[in-house]
């Protein structure tokens, strides 16, 4: 329970993404995070190519724009990211049901 409400503060803009877009942007996110390696290193640990994890970190940086210069939340984010990607990955949509239910989404 406390972890999916930490995912509803803490990355609300990955829960507005769709189910594809949020599990590659977040893949992304938690390898850049943990590791801080250039774009070709992260990329030959996700099987993708450089200039796709480049995409996909500016599109992370459009969602989460300066709090990802923000020490406190990068510890806070990372550490989530971990508990939850795998269940995303894993399709369990429950953090996107409660995210849209707490906006009136049907």
């Amino acid at each position: 329970m406390l972890r999916q409400q930490l995912t509803q503060e803490l990355l609300t803009p990955l829960l507005a993404e769709t189910a594809n877009s949020r599990e590659i942007l977040s893949e992304t996110m938690l390898a850049w995070l943990e590791s801080r390696d250039s774009a070709p290193a992260i990329a030959s640990k996700l099987h993708v190519h450089p200039q796709t994890v480049r995409y996909r970190w500016k599109r992370i940086n459009e969602l989460f724009g300066d709090l990802l210069h923000d020490p406190d939340y990068v510890i806070s984010v990372t550490t989530l990211l971990k508990a939850t990607v795998p269940l995303w990955k894993a399709g369990d949509l429950t953090d996107v049901q409660s995210f849209k239910a707490s906006q009136g989404a049907p």
